[in-house]
């Protein structure tokens, strides 16, 4: 799954989400404003039977002209109280209407994505970091080089980090075909000793001999590149004695030889090597 994918999934989810808040308040709003229309109606209801039965009673002359106004005054009183009551209480249940349900999702669909880009980015810059990343040798993931390879073929330094990458994950096989291919398109990157000793490391690891003449004329043009490079020396020696060129070997044994301080076991060791391989380039004339 792509980052665009992903990124378009969150908006649907996002939008899921807003209906499924916004519908049960909806649903929600009618039966309770019909409810508070019905008490309201009562309460009238009932307001005018009692006054109509008090002026019946003062026609009958049941009430004194003084109780009379009292009782009217006090009927009056109750009538305002309770249409207040019934105003406050509408004003805390506020109808939702199916036009204002559908502008919050609306308001949502434009929101979401646009916080969504705030925090994340557009797809497009996404991608567009992601190819900084591999261009700038910056880039961990195999399948992010992979895709910006799909799109940039030439770019050969971006063959290399493939290369290193797969080589990270023991893909060696990967690994050759992509130093092979970063060198095959640039003469800067083909000429770079540092790319020339990984892919000799990498043949070695692989065992190709057939792909040994390969890694001798590889080792050959990293020295030539950096004569004093131990790295290179010790490379060349260890090409040449896999390949078992024991001639081949011995002048690059010589040289790390002669670089060693001979206080140390690594001289003590490479002497007896040399030594050792003098003595087979000797029975392989």
């Amino acid at each position: 799954m792509t980052d665009t994918v992903l990124l378009y999934l969150v908006f649907g989810v996002m939008l899921v989400a807003a209906i499924a808040a916004i519908l049960p308040t909806f649903l929600r709003a009618r039966p309770n404003e019909a409810h508070e229309d019905e008490h309201a109606a009562f309460l009238r209801h009932s307001l005018r039977e009692e006054a109509e039965r008090l002026e019946a009673e003062y026609a009958q002359g049941l009430h004194t002209e003084e109780a009379y106004r009292s009782l009217r005054e006090d009927l009056e009183r109750r009538a305002v109280e309770e249409m207040k009551e019934t105003e406050a209480t509408k004003s805390r249940v506020v109808p939702v209407s199916l036009r204002n349900a559908v502008i919050g999702v609306v308001a949502l669909m434009v929101c979401v994505p646009v916080m969504c880009y705030q925090l994340l980015g557009a797809p497009e810059v996404m991608l567009l970091v992601k190819d900084q990343q591999v261009f700038q040798g910056e880039a961990r993931d195999v399948e992010q080089i992979r895709e910006y390879l799909k799109v940039n073929e030439k770019d050969a330094r971006a063959w290399v980090l493939l290369a290193r990458r797969s080589v990270e994950k023991e893909d060696y096989r990967t690994a050759l075909e992509a130093y092979r291919k970063g060198r095959s398109l640039n003469e800067k990157v083909a000429a770079d000793p540092e790319v020339m000793l990984e892919l000799t490391a990498t043949i070695l690891t692989l065992n190709e001999r057939s792909a040994f003449p390969e890694a001798k004329e590889l080792v050959k043009k990293a020295l030539g590149a950096d004569p004093e490079s131990a790295r290179s020396l010790e490379m060349a020696a260890i090409v040449m004695l896999t390949a078992e060129d024991w001639k081949g070997a011995v002048p690059y044994l010589e040289s790390m030889l002669a670089k060693s301080n001979p206080d140390t076991p690594q001289y003590l060791r490479l002497a007896e090597l040399l030594r050792d391989t003098k003595e087979k380039a000797a029975a392989q004339q």
